[in-house]
């Protein structure tokens, strides 16, 4: 008989208990007890529980959904600005790279104009501004390509301010007179309030310069015809209220156009890079951006104000600081008022007559453009002997078999690039003394030091000026010059040292050292000369002329009257003593070589004692014939 029921670990729920009593005889009781109970759930299997758990679930859920769905707009947002970045690289990129391109078939525009402009007087007045029309607007062409290009630069963080003392004053009325074309073109009014005197300012001129061309560009393209615009310049004692604070005095450059005005979006974006308020304008839409970063370099700000009814003005703010450092050089005139003028020296006529052709010198043009090879042949002819190659290798060949005055070379060109050829002229001992100018659409510092590196003279940008490509030729035949009198004084050998010791000067050197071993050597000729040195007598000819003006015969003469020379100096010999010690086997010959060279005879230089008055100067060799 059991008189206790027990029950464990029930679910919870309902339940009804049962029970019925048993006699000691197990005789069941007809009579059934039974009663309801509830076994409760745990508190976290409740109702309202469960509630807060699917709430809870879903705020999971949806946190993990919004994590998603933001992450995923983040990398969009992120792959969207990679792809506005990639996209304004590739508008830089490309635009940089059309700039570079015209670069050469603008040289092809401006020079040619530009020589006829300088060269032919006598054109009727009407075509003769027709050629002023298409040469400033070639040159206003070239000032957009370079900023194309400085804005690359910028981007890339190779931009560098080259600060100096400048009148701010002149900078903005000649570049305001360079718009005076389009003044009466468009029937604009273009005003000027700026101070009567100077204003003195620190500032890298050509980007200042720049920033005022983007700023009167943007206003003549927002203003309609029969308007006006206006560029002022103020100085400001004191912070300006509500603006950036500068210094304790500032100066600002404000450009006013009348016409529609801005609105606050546009005001937030109009400096952005590649941004246009009106699409209908023309243009890339990088000018003002530029224009902000170059003021900025010059930790200055820009900013823009619309007056209602009236129209808008862009304010460019500059540091101002009356006290000038005395270390900062003068800007050029200013401004190269150039942009819209043409020159006026007559260099090519100038040099033709100082040189004529009578000194043949030969020039090697290098370019694989047959129109600006063309081109440079035309106007170098007049005054130099010509040729032409259309690569490195071409060329290569035609310099080592004439071996030029100089050689013009442009830098990108296929098989051999004008590095190469010019690396390859330099390390050669029968070229290395040539004069090498490297032409080039780009103009970047590490370019134009790679020209260096690999020995070139002289480095110019496209599109160039004639008369910079005829003063560098100019320049460089004087230097060779310079050179060819160093390399036949008679210290020659004392003054090179192993610091400063070039290609040219080892093989002088090595000349003058095998000349004066075999000295007495009437019989020494340039046969033997050339044997010695290893090369071929017409190289040696080539050589020889080129570095010293001489022919080798007249190489070998030169040395040894300059060592006849000494031993009269020193009055222990006699003249036929002297004649044979420096090589000659003809006494008269010898006396009348000495007299053409020296301008008196060995015995009177010697019995006279005219040592001691007369100072011989070795840059008369150059009057032997």
């Amino acid at each position: 008989l059991q008189r206790y029921a027990y029950y464990s670990n029930l679910p919870f729920g309902d339940y009804v208990f049962k029970a019925k009593a048993i006699s000691s005889d197990n005789i069941e009781s007809e009579n059934i007890k039974s009663f309801s109970l509830e076994i409760l759930p745990p508190w976290y299997r409740t109702w309202y529980m469960s509630i807060v758990f699917f709430v809870v679930v879903i705020f999971i859920i949806g946190g993990f959904i919004f994590i998603i769905i933001n992450r995923q707009r983040l990398i969009f947002e992120k792959r969207i600005d990679k792809l506005t970045i990639e996209n304004n690289e590739s508008k830089m990129v490309f635009l940089t790279n059309i700039a570079h391109e015209l670069k050469t078939p603008l040289s092809l525009v401006i020079a040619p104009i530009d020589d006829v402009m300088q060269n032919y007087k006598n054109i009727d007045p009407f075509w003769k501004n027709h050629l002023q029309l298409v040469f400033r607007n070639s040159k206003y062409l070239l000032k957009l390509i370079n900023q194309f290009i400085d804005f690359r630069k910028l981007n890339a963080g190779k931009l560098k301010l080259y600060p100096q003392n400048t009148d701010i004053v002149r900078l903005i009325k000649d570049v305001v007179m360079n718009f005076k074309y389009m003044e009466s073109r468009r029937k604009v009014n273009l005003n000027i309030n700026v101070p009567a005197n100077k204003v003195i300012i620190s500032i890298d001129s050509q980007k200042i310069e720049e920033v005022l061309y983007n700023l009167l560009s943007n206003a003549f393209k927002h203003t309609e015809d029969n308007k006006s615009i206006t560029v002022s310049l103020e100085i400001f004692d004191g912070k300006i209220t509500g603006k950036k604070s500068l210094d304790s005095k500032q100066l600002r450059i404000s450009v006013f156009n009348e016409g529609r005005e801005i609105n606050d979006e546009d005001k937030i974006k109009i400096f952005e890079r590649f941004y246009k308020t009106d699409e209908s304008i023309e243009g890339a839409g990088i000018g003002l951006s530029f224009s902000k970063s170059l003021i900025e370099m010059h930790s200055g700000f820009i900013e823009v104000e619309s007056i209602k009814d009236e129209g808008v003005v862009f304010h460019a703010y500059l540091p101002f600081n009356e006290t000038i450092s005395n270390e900062l050089p003068e800007s050029k005139a200013d401004l190269d008022v150039e942009m819209f003028q043409l020159n006026q020296p007559e260099l090519i006529n100038q040099l033709v007559s100082e040189n004529g052709k009578e000194k043949d010198l030969k020039i090697v043009i290098v370019e694989d453009n047959i129109e600006l090879r063309t081109f440079l042949k035309n106007i170098l002819s007049r005054i130099y002997t010509c040729f032409e190659a259309s690569d490195g290798n071409e060329g290569w060949k035609i310099i080592k078999e004439i071996i030029p005055d100089v050689v013009i070379s442009d830098i990108i060109m296929p098989n051999k690039d004008g590095y190469q050829m010019c690396k390859q002229l330099k390390e050669n001992l029968k070229t290395c003394h040539i004069p090498v100018i490297l032409l080039t659409a780009k103009n970047a510092e590490s370019q134009i030091i790679s020209g260096y590196n690999v020995g070139a003279d002289a480095y110019v940008t496209k599109p160039f000026d004639m008369n910079l490509i005829l003063s560098q030729i100019s320049r460089l035949i004087k230097n060779r010059e310079l050179i060819r009198e160093k390399y036949i004084t008679q210290n020659f050998m004392v003054e090179v040292t192993k610091t400063n010791i070039s290609k040219d000067d080892e093989f002088i050197m090595s000349v003058r050292a095998i000349l004066e071993e075999n000295i007495t050597d009437s019989d020494f000729n340039v046969k033997k000369l050339s044997a010695q040195l290893n090369i071929s007598t017409t190289q040696l000819y080539r050589k020889l002329k080129a570095l010293t003006g001489y022919s080798p015969v007249e190489f070998i003469r030169v040395i040894k009257l300059q060592k006849a020379y000494n031993l009269l100096n020193t009055r222990n010999n006699t003249v036929k003593e002297v004649c044979y010690l420096s090589g000659f086997n003809n006494l008269s010959y010898f006396i009348k070589c000495f007299r053409e060279h020296f301008g008196i005879t060995p015995a009177n230089y010697r019995d006279k004692g005219f040592a001691d008055q007369f100072q011989v100067d070795n840059t008369n060799i150059t009057n032997m014939s």
